[in-house]
């Protein structure tokens, strides 16, 4: 538990650092991609990036085909998905 609140207040600190003002047209929303469409409102192919820090553990691996078909729905016909990874993983 304590460890759980320090990080959750090392995140609130770093959140607050880097919080500022977001460049017009550009949405930040942090939540899960599955639930992203909902939430931030998003049209099939009206994305034009989605760049993303994924999980580092094992137990993401088999949610990156779901964030593959994320992609093809909402990205538009040359968009861009950046994907960053642990190479420990990236064979699966």
């Amino acid at each position: 538990a304590k460890r759980r609140a320090t990080r959750n207040s090392n995140q609130r600190r770093r959140a607050e650092k880097a919080s500022g003002p977001v460049p017009e047209g550009i949405q930040i929303h942090e939540c899960r991609f599955q639930d992203l469409e909902q939430v931030a409102g998003i049209a099939p192919a009206s994305v034009q990036a989605i760049i993303t820090d994924i999980p580092y553990d094992k137990g993401f691996v088999p949610q990156i085909a779901d964030l593959a078909e994320f992609a093809d729905r909402v990205l538009v016909e040359g968009g861009i998905c950046a994907v960053l990874t642990g190479h420990y993983w990236l064979p699966k």
